[in-house]
């Protein structure tokens, strides 16, 4: 596990997080979102432009905004006693909840009063990954004792194809919001793993 803060994926997060805003705020300046999605190219060269460069954003900023979420979920250690997992376990689920529930509503309730909608639906829907992730990294801390990074990936796989098909048996009137960003996992496990590994320490992972 990485025991020192690397400054650069600070900047990444941030980056990927601006580029979040970026992407609304074309979606909020053009007559026509639906055009601009479909980059119609009968509307004037300006709303295509716009079309195209909401189309780039929109291709990698989601999934590089979850693999760095990823990493920076801290995971619960096979090293730790019992009671120590119990315990990191819970103090991860209130981190998680303060630093994503909070802003989820108050974001929420002003983009309702703003625009009309309830918003940002990911912040939700990174908060429901977390919850799930720090849960299966609570059962793999028992499973994988030797860190072995084969059984991690087996695992994590499982967990991807675990969460993809648990959303056809959910009552339709759940509040689910992790179906919309199904597509960012693999890149938010890519996170997990990074850290978990130190692989952007250049330490290499214990394959057996």
């Amino acid at each position: 596990m990485a025991s020192k803060r690397i400054e650069y994926l600070d900047a990444v997060k941030g980056f990927a997080i601006f580029l979040m805003v970026f992407a609304h705020a074309i979606g909020w300046n053009v007559t026509d979102d639906a055009k601009m999605v479909a980059m119609d190219y009968s509307q004037p060269i300006a709303s295509a432009a716009k079309g195209v460069l909401w189309r780039l954003v929109y291709s990698f900023h989601m999934p590089l905004f979850f693999m760095v979420s990823g990493y920076f979920l801290s995971m619960i250690g096979s090293e730790l006693t019992h009671s120590e997992k119990r315990n990191k376990l819970w103090k991860q689920l209130k981190n998680k909840s303060q630093r994503l529930l909070i802003p989820y509503f108050v974001t929420g309730f002003l983009m309702l009063a703003a625009k009309g909608y309830y918003g940002y639906w990911f912040l939700f829907g990174l908060w429901e990954i977390s919850v799930m992730a720090l849960a299966a990294s609570y059962v793999l801390s028992y499973v994988n004792r030797g860190n072995r990074a084969w059984i991690d990936i087996v695992a994590w796989l499982l967990f991807f194809y675990i969460v993809k098909n648990l959303l056809p048996v959910l009552p339709e009137n759940n509040v689910v919001e992790f179906d919309r960003c199904l597509w960012c996992i693999p890149a938010f496990i890519v996170g997990i793993l990074l850290r978990k590994f130190d692989l952007l320490q250049n330490t290499p992972p214990v394959w057996c």
